[in-house]
């Protein structure tokens, strides 16, 4: 168990720290004992902590990838790949384009976008993308911009009716520079595997099916409502690497080696004023004898339900993590000096286990032990 040990005020610089020790000693493990990165995984409650171990890995010069959890059409390269050929298909869906100006193929801002929708009246936002009479107040950055997109969306429409979907999807990713656009982003691999999936579906649709735009896009929808899974190849990232993953996302498979960092982490505050339970009934915020709004006796039944159920499925989830490595499992978390002046209202996943795992048995903890000072950690500058 990796403990690192920080200020109260410095919870943030703590988790950067706790990434980075994570780094070194994966850095450490890899060689040792035939253990390759491919057994190494990093198993977070939230996806929402994967980037800054992604940072630390990467400033280690240690190879990762991330599975994030969302489904193939949830991934917000395929969601810009997806607007663009259904305003091809369609111009007259607003929303689909302002979704594609506001992607990294175009880069329009939301004012901009603003201004072209505030301008438009009843009329379509591609009729006033292509209104050479309309003009717009736009800093000449949003200017070229603008004129840009317009005259790649043009082209590219005129070329719906001429191309087959296959011959289509080339132009697309040759006109947008696709390739190079999506390998300069973090993770970038892995999305350029994921637009390259979704053009080989179109093009397998068109040559075995005999498909065009419109139907690709209709199975397209089909299979988002039925939540289809699509297998990327695992070529949109080294082979051998670490992977970071989500607790859920883990369920079924083994590692050899298991970090389960981040177990400092606070659950979500219910901040709710208003919820409802068949066996509780509505419960509301009401106001007192001072005016003040208070939790009606209901409502804090129902919170009090709630927040004990979120902690039986946080156990169950902790038990799925620890119960994914095979062989070592390195727990870590960041313990901050409170000064004795805050109760805390519920234990975290590392108060729970320092409590259980650090008891003494003949003398000697249950594990492995190693408190680290935040401060003392001299770490190199990582991109986030």
């Amino acid at each position: 168990m990796l403990i690192i040990s920080a200020e109260k005020d410095r919870r943030k610089e703590a988790g950067k720290t706790e990434a980075f020790v994570v780094a070194e000693n994966i850095k450490e493990l890899a060689g040792k004992d035939n253990i390759k990165y491919s057994d190494i995984a990093i198993l977070l409650a939230s996806i929402n902590r994967s980037q800054c171990f992604a940072a630390a890995l990467r400033a280690a010069g240690i190879p990762f990838h991330v599975i994030d959890g969302k489904g193939f059409f949830e991934k917000q390269e395929i969601i810009d790949l997806v607007n663009l050929l259904l305003v091809l298909d369609n111009s007259r869906r607003d929303l689909e384009l302002i979704g594609i100006l506001r992607s990294p193929y175009f880069a329009l801002s939301d004012e901009t976008i603003s201004e072209m929708c505030v301008g438009r009246e009843k009329n379509s936002l591609w009729s006033v993308l292509n209104d050479g009479n309309v003009t717009f107040d736009l800093p000449s950055e949003q200017q070229d911009l603008l004129q840009k997109a317009k005259h790649i969306l043009k082209k590219l429409q005129t070329n719906v009716q001429a191309l087959p979907l296959p011959d289509l999807l080339i132009r697309i990713f040759n006109d947008l520079q696709i390739a190079p656009l999506l390998i300069g982003q973090e993770f970038g691999k892995e999305k350029l595997a994921n637009v390259k999936k979704l053009q080989q579906m179109a093009t397998d649709f068109c040559m075995k099916q005999g498909g065009t735009l419109h139907t690709f896009l209709q199975r397209v929808e089909k299979m988002r409502k039925t939540e289809t899974r699509i297998e990327v190849s695992a070529g949109g990232f080294e082979q051998d690497s670490v992977t970071i993953m989500t607790i859920h996302k883990s369920k079924g498979l083994e590692f050899p080696v298991v970090f389960l960092p981040a177990l400092h982490a606070r659950g979500r505050y219910d901040a709710s004023s208003i919820c409802f339970l068949p066996n509780f009934g509505l419960g509301i915020k009401i106001r007192n004898e001072d005016g003040e709004l208070v939790e009606s006796s209901a409502l804090k039944k129902i919170k009090q339900y709630n927040s004990e159920m979120e902690a039986a499925e946080k156990k169950r989830q902790l038990y799925v993590a620890m119960t994914r490595a095979e062989k070592r499992l390195i727990l870590s978390g960041v313990s901050l000096d409170e000064g004795g002046k805050e109760q805390k209202v519920r234990e975290e996943w590392l108060d729970s286990l320092r409590r259980i795992l650090l008891a003494q048995k003949q003398g000697e903890p249950l594990v492995d032990v190693k408190i680290i000072e935040e401060k003392s950690v001299k770490m190199q500058e990582t991109a986030t």
